[in-house]
């Protein structure tokens, strides 16, 4: 790799499981250092290093054999390219949305991946003129007084690495170590945590808000990985939020404006009113320590209390206690969900080296699927496991209410 200057290298420890690296300075690296924040450490061997704004080398190119159709594998560098677009013809370097040294679901074998093109912030003087340009006055005086959606595009694709880098490298790499990802948002209170699992909006991140509004420690809300002993390791990445979270807390829209001056501070609370997800989408994400006071974030406690959150057509809100088992199952289709089949984490190229070797990626997909299955399964074995059916207009304070039935049933 190419040695630039001014270059930067951010070190995480995920809980002593995996070791990441990020190289390169810029926004992008700052919005995936503020994601990570919770376990930055000090220089160590890496299992995962992003490389941002570089190619392997100046010589480099893209080579390979077609797999799919925006993928590329030399099996002998075992190199995966992965281009931005379909291909059409031989791509140029331009083309290269990243370049995947190593396989993200080998055990023990420490991977890089470059992404040549990274996004920069738009200037207040390009964004004033686009926006009264399009007759979005509001928004042209916001550049104007305080820029604060000139990170849009640099945060989009900041999650988008994550998304379709970071988490699933965990995915695979976690359970080596008796660890599993959890898609889950949790709490703790009284010696345990509670974890409020299902699929996206159920209302998850609604539930982590209301309880830490309320002084509970806080371990997640999208996200948090269990251990196969039963314990619960907080992952507090970004919160996203959307106009629920505003009508539901309205404190949250001054957090969101603290920082402007108070032409800008008044400008974008008119916006979030006038248009709260539209608004929330062109602001860069919070951690949950910058929305609320005084927020803790416990090194790991007991898992005592898993609830499965699901909405739909129904007339009532019910809460049963179900088998662990079922659960376990639950929780393990809602994480290949998200990981694996989820069209927006374009994450293919974690099987290209399978395909190009011609392996059965889905025999190797459900070997994962079964380890996963038994850490989840003994991870919450201890804990009582309920099922909630909520009708889709259910708030978050029908949710509460059930909480003394979950907190005061005995597992039989």
């Amino acid at each position: 790799m190419d040695k630039g200057r001014g270059e930067t290298e951010r070190n995480y420890d995920v809980h002593g499981a995996v070791l990441i690296k990020i190289v390169g300075r810029g926004p992008v690296s700052d919005v995936i250092d503020r994601t990570l924040a919770f376990f930055k450490s000090s220089a160590k061997a890496p299992d995962l290093t992003l490389v941002l704004g570089e190619y392997p080398n100046r010589e480099w190119k893209p080579n390979g054999a077609l797999v799919g159709d925006r993928f590329l594998y030399d099996p002998k560098s075992g190199v995966t390219t992965v281009l931005s677009s379909r291909v059409t013809k031989r791509p140029e370097r331009s083309e290269v949305e990243y370049v995947v040294v190593g396989d993200l679901r080998a055990l023990g074998e420490p991977v890089t991946v470059y992404v040549p093109s990274v996004r920069t912030s738009t200037t207040s003087g390009r964004l004033f003129t686009r926006e009264f340009k399009h007759g979005h006055l509001r928004r042209a005086l916001l550049a104007a007084a305080g820029n604060p959606f000139g990170m849009q595009l640099v945060v989009h694709q900041a999650e988008r690495i994550t998304e379709a880098i970071i988490e699933p490298f965990l995915f695979y790499r976690l359970p080596a170590k008796g660890l599993s990802l959890v898609h889950a948002a949790s709490v703790y209170s009284e010696g345990s945590a509670t974890l409020f699992a299902g699929s996206a909006n159920v209302g998850k991140s609604t539930l982590a808000l209301h309880f830490v509004k309320k002084k509970m420690a806080f371990l997640g809300d999208a996200l948090v990985i269990l251990t196969e002993g039963g314990e619960v390791l907080p992952y507090p990445g970004l919160v996203k939020l959307h106009a629920g979270h505003l009508a539901a807390f309205p404190e949250l829209a001054v957090r969101l404006t603290a920082e402007m001056g108070p032409v800008g501070a008044h400008l974008l609370r008119r916006e979030l009113a006038a248009f709260p997800d539209e608004t929330l989408g062109l602001l860069p994400q919070r951690q949950m320590v910058e929305l609320f006071q005084d927020v803790t974030i416990p090194s790991r406690c007991e898992a005592g209390n898993v609830v499965l959150v699901r909405r739909g057509s129904f007339t009532e809100s019910i809460c049963e206690e179900i088998h662990p088992e079922l659960l376990a199952d639950a929780l393990g289709v809602e994480l290949y969900w998200g990981i694996e089949a989820a069209s927006w984490r374009n994450g293919q190229f974690v099987y290209s080296p399978s395909a190009a070797a011609g392996r059965d990626f889905f025999q190797e997909a459900a070997a994962q699927h079964e380890k996963v299955g038994e850490i989840l399964l003994r991870g919450i074995s201890k804990a009582k496991c309920f099922k909630v059916t909520l009708p889709m207009e259910a708030s978050v304070q029908q949710i509460e209410d059930l909480l003394p039935k979950i907190l005061g049933s005995k597992k039989a």
